[in-house]
């Protein structure tokens, strides 16, 4: 194939490349970005919708506001005002707010009053018994342990969505009232609503009954999808049409309603479009720019070159290494024809020095002191050197009366060579492997037998080169080195221990098969690089193994010794404890070469921090326990008399304990011990501490205070945390507290009057009736109460 049609091959593969490339990244890129901005739009539209939506929801709510807060309803919930519908639902009113259901219960879940507005013959009629009979369920009154609730949101009646507001029923004029009843307003979700909002938004909007056919027939991905978690969903209808999806939940919070908008695919049709517009653009403009360049070359490079070529063929055909070749101008082939006509005088001076160069390589290879040997392609010797005939006992004669590599191999060896010298047809490439000789003596020898091909001029072999070392002396070391090796890798795998090997000159490190395990790599997932094992060791531990490694280096230790963190092939930390010694140095006294080993200490170290912690702290909250408690005390009595500082000791008994205990059982008992700790421990400073005493007792330390009322402060704080119900066991708990307190240094000088005091103190506030704190004053506390 001629170099222009190869030039225009390249040129067209290399465009092609381009091209396919380019399609592909605005295909799958830039059109994706189209794809997003368009699904964030539909998505938009949903969100818009779901804010209409939630605005009708909030004018019903305001209207609903108006009724639940009247006089008038409050007295005709409790009989006193039989002309409440008359007078405040004329049927003119409902058609202008809007109101489709209008229901009154009293507190005992009656209904007092329940209508429907028909819209069609613009009156109200009595709600049907499909109406009140959901409404007379309790659960949409009141909650679980009978308070009147507001509640907001869509709930299903017969088919037909209603947007309902439940708002008790109390006048906003009169303070200190229970509320009479609830007021349930409802509002159809009609195919009106939905085509204003359609034609707000200017995009077909549908609101779908999820347990519909229709829904299960035509939106079942879509609600999978929504069902699985997903907020949003976004569906299409081909390149025309993209939907976007949400679920539209009750009162309750489930899903009853599919709300999908559609919209018309503008942003992918036009990005599409100028994706397509603009590869066929750069597509027409790559070919003639191709074409072009072709053509240039073609005129001003290619033919010179070819016209080059041809004159030098044909001196390489005549073999005359005298002619010139023919050049013109001044540009890159010019030069090159001048550089043809200095390579074809070089060869001619060269051609001189190859002859005087084959008879010094003879020459050299009757000195080598390996053996030198060529043989035809039938294995008989046609050369040896000197160092042949000293090396096997043979002499020149028997070279002449005929010798085969079968006379010096052992059999065995001899078909091997066959063998594998029959295979070398490539000028360069060798076949090296180690034989054993047979002297003519008939004594042995290991030889390390090289070879390669000797080729005729039509690239054929034609017979074999070889070089030949004695390697009897080394097979001996390799013997004895094989055997150490033995040892040695049975004592690595049976110590359990990773083993590593840093060579400071070279700075790359052997890594055991051991090591590698221990890290969960295999055997090639590691390379003889430091980076492998500090790259993975954690960031906090770094500076300190650093810091072991140089101190060593340095000299300053016997052994290098480190504890650190280091991440394992599936992205966990286990400790490790590694250890090593330098065991070499060069002349100037710096290290070449350090060995060490790895093992893992995770095991120890989780049974170490176990241990400390179960000595610490509490089981069950994990907070300190007392023996930690002791410590602080004494520590913060010692400041506290050096400097003449207070601190507060509290003693924290949770209310009835005992009753709930064996009412809910010991597993509620002990979430309860817990949370009253964890909500204790919030409402404590930095600088306090909390312990669990024993059973539902909790010893307080509060440092550094002023005088009683900084204790004072920090009571009120814990006390107004529990006055809310808590859920314990499934069922909500009124919990309280007593707290006895005492003050260093007014009510004792040491640990065990200090706690003595405060235990009074707390048996006061429980004499009293306990939810109550009291510091201790003599046998009779001063009281201070939470209101």
């Amino acid at each position: 194939m001629g170099i222009s049609k190869k030039t225009l091959i390249i040129v067209s593969i290399i465009f092609g490349i381009i091209l396919i490339a380019l399609f592909f990244y605005l295909r799958f890129s830039v059109l994706e970005n189209y794809m997003k901005i368009e699904e964030n739009a539909a998505i938009d539209k949903v969100i818009q919708v779901q804010k209409i939506l939630n605005k009708n929801t909030d004018n019903l709510k305001k209207i609903s506001s108006n009724f639940s807060l009247s006089k008038q309803a409050y007295d005709f919930i409790n009989g006193n005002n039989d002309s409440f519908a008359e007078t405040n639902l004329p049927d003119k009113l409902l058609a202008e707010i809007g109101i489709d259901l209008f229901i009154l219960a009293d507190k005992n879940n009656d209904l007092k009053y329940a209508m429907v507005f028909d819209r069609a013959g613009m009156k109200k009629t009595p709600a049907p018994a499909h109406v009140t009979g959901i409404f007379a369920d309790g659960k949409f009154l009141k909650t679980a342990d009978g308070f009147l609730i507001e509640r907001a949101g869509i709930m299903m009646i017969e088919n037909t969505a209603y947007f309902i507001v439940i708002k008790p029923v109390k006048p906003a004029d009169i303070n200190n009232i229970n509320p009479a009843g609830t007021l349930i307003t409802g509002q159809m979700l009609t195919d009106e609503v939905i085509s204003a909002i359609s034609s707000d938004i200017r995009d077909e909007v549908s609101i779908t009954d999820i347990n519909s056919q229709e829904a299960k027939n035509s939106y079942a991905s879509v609600i999978s999808k929504l069902s699985a978690g997903a907020v949003y969903d976004i569906s299409y209808a081909g390149s025309k049409e993209i939907g976007g999806h949400t679920f539209l939940k009750d009162l309750d919070g489930k899903p009853v309603l599919l709300l999908s908008v559609k919209s018309p695919r503008t942003v992918y049709t036009e990005g599409r479009n100028n994706v397509y517009t603009l590869f066929f653009v750069i597509f027409f403009a790559g070919i003639i720019s191709s074409l072009t360049i072709f053509l240039v070359i073609e005129k001003i490079v290619l033919s010179r070159i070819v016209s080059l070529s041809k004159k030098t063929e044909e001196i390489g055909k005549l073999k005359d290494l005298s002619q010139n070749v023919s050049f013109s101008g001044r540009d890159e082939v010019a030069k090159l024809a001048v550089s043809i006509n200095k390579m074809l005088r070089d060869l001619k001076i060269n051609e001189l020095d190859i002859l005087k160069s084959e008879k010094r390589f003879k020459d050299l290879v009757e000195l080598l002191p390996e053996i030198v040997i060529e043989t035809d392609y039938n294995m008989n010797i046609s050369f040896a050197n000197q160092s042949f005939f000293k090396a096997l006992g043979y002499d020149k004669v028997d070279l002449d009366l005929g010798l085969s590599l079968k006379d010096i191999l052992m059999p065995a060896d001899f078909k091997k060579v066959k063998d594998s010298l029959s295979t070398l047809t490539r000028a360069g490439k060798t076949h090296s492997t180690e034989y054993t000789l047979l002297k003519k003596s008939g004594s042995t020898m290991s030889v390390l037998f090289s070879s390669v091909a000797i080729l005729t001029d039509d690239a054929s072999p034609g017979g074999f080169r070889s070089l030949i070392v004695d390697i009897t002396d080394k097979k001996k070391e390799e013997e004895k080195l094989r055997e150490l090796e033995e040892r040695w890798q049975f004592a690595l795998e049976g110590s359990g221990d990773g083993v590593w090997d840093w060579n400071f000159q070279t700075n790359t490190v052997f890594y055991s098969k051991k090591l590698k395990e221990i890290l969960g790599y295999g055997e090639e997932e590691f390379r003889n690089n430091l980076s492998e094992v500090m790259d993975r060791i954690h960031k906090n531990d770094y500076p300190q193994v650093i810091e072991n490694i140089n101190r060593h280096l340095r000299d300053e230790t016997p052994f290098y010794t480190a504890e650190y963190r280091i991440m394992k092939k599936d992205g966990s930390y286990m400790w490790a404890l590694d250890r090593g010694k330098i065991v070499r140095w060069d002349e100037d006294g710096k290290p070449v070469r350090m060995i060490g080993t790895l093992t893992d200490m995770t095991v120890r170290k989780k049974l170490e921090e176990e241990i400390k912690r179960l000595a610490y702290s509490d089981p069950l909250t994990n907070l300190p326990n007392r023996l930690v408690f002791n410590d602080r005390i004494e520590l913060i009595m010692a400041s506290s008399k050096r400097y003449s500082r207070k601190f507060a000791v509290m003693i924290v008994d949770i209310d009835k304990f005992k009753k709930i205990n064996d009412t809910l059982g010991h597993s509620a008992g002990d979430e309860l011990i817990y949370y009253v700790g964890k909500t204790i421990q919030k409402q404590l400073r930095r600088s306090d501490t909390i312990a669990r005493f024993g059973g539902d007792e909790f010893l307080l330390l509060l440092p550094d205070i002023k005088n009683r009322d900084d204790a004072k402060i920090i009571v009120g704080k814990i006390m107004k945390t529990f006055k809310e119900k808590i859920a314990v066991g499934g069922k909500k708990l009124a919990v309280t507290l007593s707290i006895g307190i005492s003050v260093f240094p007014e009510d004792g000088q040491d640990v065990s009057t200090l706690l003595k005091n405060a235990d009074l103190a707390l048996y006061d506030v429980k004499a009293g009736g306990r939810n109550n704190y009291k510091f201790y004053s003599g046998r009779h506390s001063e009281e201070k109460f939470i209101k």
